[in-house]
């Protein structure tokens, strides 16, 4: 049965995300028992063509995407290296806005004092894979916000203002569930988990330059540190 259901997959071109029927319809469809239907998803899962959510079902699993933590962390340039057709989306900036405790911390500000946000969207041929939350220290230009709705990407817009190199000085990864606007931007199920990851980025001269959060699909992207 395993076997039927990755032909399935492949000859039918199911995108990925697409749901699989349920355990009762698989049952019914091929004759067999629940038993039967469990051990080809599992086998399926090992195989990594699909993944399974209790309580949401099995979805097809699409490329795994590498994302390289280096000295110079840029995750579309990274997910463009690997063939991955990226697009980035801006969908919000501030010019004021209060950062949490651990972002103030790494940026040598007071918690109280405002900085400059920009969150970005990405996609890897058309799927959602994730969000990007720029904290930009308040010494920075408020031009910046204007550089990054002209020019669609953060490195470009730092350029545009002067800053054209920085660099990555530290990086923390944890993993968490999705909240459900993130659910809704990444496409996924709410049993889904998310690496975060929260990077300070420094200039030529080791001032912090902004503090950024990754909020990535743990089902389509592989941390390489």
């Amino acid at each position: 049965m395993a076997r039927l259901l990755a032909e399935v997959i492949e000859r039918d071109g199911l995108r990925a995300g697409a749901r699989l029927p349920s355990q009762a319809a698989l049952m019914k469809e091929y004759g067999v028992s629940r038993h039967v239907v469990r051990k080809s998803l599992e086998i399926l899962e090992e195989r990594k063509f699909i993944t399974c959510w209790q309580g949401s079902g099995a979805f097809v699993r699409g490329r795994e995407w590498p994302y390289a933590i280096t000295n110079r962390t840029r995750i579309h340039k990274s997910l463009q290296e690997s063939g991955a057709d990226m697009k980035i989306s801006v969908l919000k900036t501030l010019a004021k806005r209060q950062p949490p405790v651990d972002v103030a911390n790494l940026l040598g500000v007071s918690f109280r004092e405002k900085v400059h946000f920009i969150e970005f969207l990405l996609t890897a041929d058309g799927e959602p894979i994730a969000l990007g939350h720029h904290f930009i220290h308040p010494t920075v230009t408020v031009d910046i916000l204007q550089r990054v709705q002209e020019t669609g990407e953060i490195a470009d817009a730092y350029a545009a203002i002067g800053i054209d190199d920085y660099f990555r000085m530290k990086t923390m990864v944890r993993v968490r569930m999705p909240s459900e606007r993130e659910t809704d931007l990444l496409d996924i199920p709410r049993q889904q988990p998310l690496f975060v990851l929260l990077g300070l980025n420094v200039d030529v001269d080791q001032n912090p330059l902004e503090v950024t959060e990754a909020v990535v699909r743990g089902d389509r992207i592989r941390l390489d540190i």
